[in-house]
C-alpha cells in the first residue's frame, strides 16, 4: 500500500474510528521515515562516491612519470622512443594522468644554496591554548617556510625553514613566540632530498 492510498483511507474513514485512524497515520509516518532514510543514504553515497572511471596507472604511465621526474624537459617523442609508444600516445597518457590526479603539475626543482640560502632548519611548533590558527597564519605569512604539516604528538606543526645564516633564525621566529613554543634543529646534511614513492603501490610487509 503506497502513501497516497493510505492518505485517502485516513480522509475517508469515519471520525469515530480512532483505532484505524491511528494505525493508518503510523503507517504513513513509517513510509515517510523510510523515504527520508532512502534520500539521506542516496545523498551520502553521492557525497562520498569515488570516480570509478579513474584507472590505476600501469607500467607505461609509471615510465612516463619516471622520465619526467628525471628531466621534466624531455620531449614526448623522446619519452615515447624510450618506452616503445608514439609521442602523441605519451601526450594522451599525460593528459589523462593530469585529469585523473596522479600528476598535479610541473615545475622547477630549486637549488637553495645556489640562491643564497646556506642553511635549512626544521621547526617544531607547539601553539599555546587557542592559538593554533594564529600560529598557522604566521607560518603562512613568512615566505621562508618551505612547507608546514600538522602532525600528531606534542608539537602540532612541523615546518622547514630556509635561512641565509643562523643569525637570522631568531628574527624570523620572533613573531611566533607570543603564540607558540618552537624547537628548532639545523639540518646538517640530507640523506634524501627528493624522492617519489613507488608509482604502483604495494602494501609493505614486515621482514621474517
Amino acid at each position: 500500500m503506497d502513501a497516497p492510498t493510505i492518505f485517502r483511507l485516513i480522509i475517508d474513514r469515519p471520525i469515530f474510528d480512532i483505532h484505524c485512524q491511528f494505525i493508518n497515520i503510523c503507517a504513513l509516518l513509517l513510509l515517510l521515515f523510510n523515504y527520508i532514510a532512502v534520500i539521506t543514504f542516496d545523498l551520502y553515497l553521492r557525497l562520498t562516491k569515488r570516480d570509478l572511471s579513474i584507472k590505476a596507472i600501469d607500467h607505461l604511465d609509471a615510465a612516463i612519470i619516471d622520465a619526467l621526474e628525471a628531466d621534466a624537459r624531455t620531449s614526448l617523442a623522446e619519452i615515447g622512443k624510450r618506452i616503445g609508444i608514439s609521442g602523441p600516445a605519451v601526450g594522451e597518457r599525460l593528459r589523462r594522468l593530469r585529469e585523473d590526479g596522479p600528476i598535479e603539475g610541473f615545475g622547477p626543482r630549486l637549488n637553495l644554496r645556489a640562491l643564497g640560502y646556506s642553511l635549512e632548519a626544521l621547526v617544531r611548533i607547539k601553539p599555546r591554548s587557542g592559538e593554533l590558527k594564529k600560529a598557522e597564519s604566521l607560518v603562512k605569512e613568512e615566505p621562508r617556510f618551505l612547507w608546514c604539516d600538522r602532525v600528531t604528538g606534542e608539537d602540532c606543526l612541523v615546518a622547514k625553514l630556509a635561512l641565509l645564516d643562523v643569525a637570522e633564525l631568531d628574527s624570523i621566529l620572533m613573531a611566533l613566540h607570543d603564540h607558540a613554543e618552537t624547537h628548532t634543529s639545523i639540518v646538517k646534511s640530507s640523506v634524501i632530498t627528493h624522492r617519489q614513492p613507488p608509482l604502483i603501490p604495494e602494501r609493505a610487509t614486515s621482514a621474517g
